[in-house]
Formats: structure tokens, C-alpha cells, sequence
């Protein structure tokens, strides 16, 4: 009895003794005992103890010691959970509604549903900004010709420069990217396979009977860490510019979420070093060098006939074909006259290492 007097007293004595910073509206308390432990409110502090309170409406108390945890409750009780004697207890969060408890300072990413993530985007929440898009609408290209050209310009690229090898794109998954969206729920993704059907419904009269022809000519690139094929700005090129921002606005209204809202420019991508990144023991180039390719800056490559549109995704296992995982798509009634024996293009992949190649 006289033990737990004495330790009343002296923590009386060092809570007089310490200046209280007024820093509205928290004050901030420090105590410290180093030879015998202080009663407060709840279970006894054990010794060595240095800690900080805040008091607000209902503040957090969060560790940073990961084998410790540490929660401050509305009624001013501490509540220590420990296997050593604690020598620090990490910061104090002041937060509003119900007190939630996290070791390590580390915050849990929030789900968002579709509908909710897009009205949160157009009241110009910037907690959203960081979501990646994980599906997206294309156009497949299939045509044999576009195929051979690309696995050529890509084995002279090899030759060039074998580190390059990783960064090539498989010319199985060739496409065009219309535009790239973030489906998080299977809600999402049935509003985003309806935008796609009434994309597909609206533009099948006009695709059907003046079907779209896009001609690749030329190489170029982005930054050099992106090559591709040119498409020809020809009256199918500004068609295939109306038909992407058609699709953006029917995916809009139908409440699927759009990430990037940047200006459309369609190619086909031949290499990209953002698939080749720099890793410990492997060697990757910082740049794409134009020599590796300057031999095709004006190769004629092909045309394809834009025969549907797909919602495709990126995460998924790509299928028998390694064409990417196809959720949704719309066919036009196009007579396609295109080869799809692929056996001298795309099976088995190439390009193939000399180093991989069979004596």
C-alpha cells in the first residue's frame, strides 16, 4: 500500500515537472520511470517506459515495435500487450469514428467498387489516382504478313543486341489498345462486357458494310524505350481515331472506370523495356538503340481488317494461342481473308538465341 503511494507521488512529481506544449487541440504528455512502476487508469506501465499520449475525441495509439501492440481507448485506459520490457512506443494518431488498431504504421489499400470509384474520380478524388488498369478494349491483329514482318524485325534486333531479347513483345498477343479500363468486382466487369455490347451493337451496320482497313508502315518510337509499327494516317486511320472515342464515351456512361485519360495514339508495339527491367546479375539496356532497327524505319508490314472488338485482360493466363485471356468480344459480319496457319510466324515463338537454338 505504502509502495503504490510513494509511485503515485513521484509520478505526480514528474508530470509538474514537465512543460505541456499547448499545440491546440493536443496536449502532449511524457512520462519516464526507471526504477519502479506507476499506476494509471488500467493495468500497471511496466519499467523503461516511454510514452507519448494525445488526446482528442478518439485517438489512436499506433507501435512501431512489430512484437508490441498498444491502443488507446475513448475512457483513458492503456491497454499494453508485451513479451520484453517495452523501451519505446511509436506515434500517437488522432482519427474520428471508431478506433482501429495497426502495428508497424503500416495502412491496408481500400477496395473500391466500380460505381463508387468512378463518382469518387469525378468529385476529384486523389486517393484513386494510383489504380492500375488491369483490362482493356483492342483489336486484334492477326494478318500472317504483319506477323512475319514483325518476327523479322525483331530477330535483326536480337542480332543487334541480345540483351534485347527480353524486351520483346510476343507477336502472338499483337494488337491495337483502344483504351484501358480498371475492373475490380464482377459487378465491373458486367458493366464494362454491356459497354462493350452496345459498342459492338451501334457499330456493327457501318463496320459490316465499309469495313476498317489499317495499314502498318514504318517504324518508329517512344523515348526509346517503345518500338513500333506506324499505322497510316490515312481515312481508316481518323476512322479508327472516331471508333476509340466512341467506345471511351459508351464505357464512360456505362460507369466503368477509365485510369488513363491520356490522348489515344495507336500502334503496335514491336518492344518495350518496361518487360526487360534492370535486374541483379542481368544486364538490361537503359535505352532501345535505333541502329537495332534502322534497316525497317520504312518497311511496309501489312493491313488488317478490323474484324471485332475485345475486352481483354491483362493479369490473366494468356490462352492455348498466348493471345491474351478474352472475357468479352464483338464480331462484325466481316468475311475475313486472313491465314490463320500461324506455324510460320508465331509457332513455336520466335525469336530464337542462337544460344537456344539445337546443333
Amino acid at each position: 500500500m505504502r509502495e503504490g503511494k510513494v509511485a503515485n507521488r513521484r509520478l505526480f512529481s514528474l508530470l509538474i515537472s514537465i512543460p505541456i506544449h499547448w499545440s491546440p487541440p493536443i496536449f502532449h504528455y511524457r512520462y519516464a520511470s526507471r526504477t519502479s512502476p506507476a499506476t494509471l487508469p488500467g493495468p500497471a506501465l511496466p519499467k523503461s517506459l516511454n510514452i507519448a499520449l494525445s488526446y482528442r475525441s478518439q485517438p489512436r495509439l499506433r507501435t512501431t515495435l512489430p512484437s508490441q501492440s498498444c491502443i488507446y481507448s475513448p475512457s483513458r485506459h492503456v491497454t499494453f500487450h508485451h513479451t520484453n520490457t517495452l523501451t519505446q512506443v511509436g506515434e500517437v494518431v488522432s482519427v474520428s469514428g471508431s478506433i482501429k488498431k495497426q502495428e508497424g504504421g503500416k495502412k491496408k489499400k481500400k477496395k473500391h467498387s466500380s460505381k463508387k470509384t468512378v463518382e469518387k474520380m469525378e468529385a476529384g478524388d486523389t486517393s484513386l489516382r494510383n489504380l492500375r488498369p488491369n483490362y482493356f478494349v483492342g483489336i486484334q491483329i492477326s494478318n500472317e504478313d504483319i506477323h512475319k514482318a514483325l518476327i523479322q524485325i525483331q530477330e535483326d534486333m536480337v542480332s543487334y543486341d541480345e540483351s534485347l531479347f527480353r524486351a520483346l513483345v510476343d507477336v502472338a498477343t499483337s494488337h491495337i489498345t483502344l483504351l484501358v479500363v480498371h475492373v475490380d468486382t464482377e459487378e465491373a466487369l458486367s458493366l464494362a462486357t454491356s459497354a462493350l455490347a452496345k459498342c459492338g451493337k451501334q457499330l456493327m451496320d457501318d463496320l459490316s458494310a465499309c469495313p476498317l482497313q489499317l495499314t502498318f508502315s514504318g517504324i518508329s518510337h517512344f523515348g526509346h524505350q517503345v518500338v513500333y509499327a506506324q499505322l497510316v494516317e490515312d481515312d481508316h486511320y481518323h476512322r479508327l481515331l472516331d471508333l476509340a472515342e466512341y467506345v471511351r464515351n459508351v464505357f464512360g456512361e456505362g460507369q466503368v472506370f477509365m485510369p488513363d485519360k491520356r490522348t489515344l495514339h495507336p500502334h503496335l508495339t514491336i518492344a518495350k523495356l518496361s518487360k526487360a527491367p534492370r535486374m541483379r546479375g542481368k544486364h538490361a539496356p537503359r535505352k532501345i538503340d535505333p541502329s537495332s532497327y534502322k534497316q525497317h524505319l520504312d518497311i511496309h508490314l501489312g493491313c488488317q481488317t478490323v474484324t471485332g472488338l475485345q475486352l481483354l485482360a491483362m493479369n490473366k493466363s494468356k490462352d492455348h494461342n498466348r493471345y491474351y485471356y478474352n472475357s468479352a468480344q464483338v464480331m462484325f459480319d466481316i468475311k475475313c481473308k486472313d491465314n490463320m496457319d500461324h506455324t510460320q510466324c508465331c509457332f513455336p515463338r520466335r525469336p530464337i538465341l542462337k544460344s537456344q537454338r539445337r546443333t
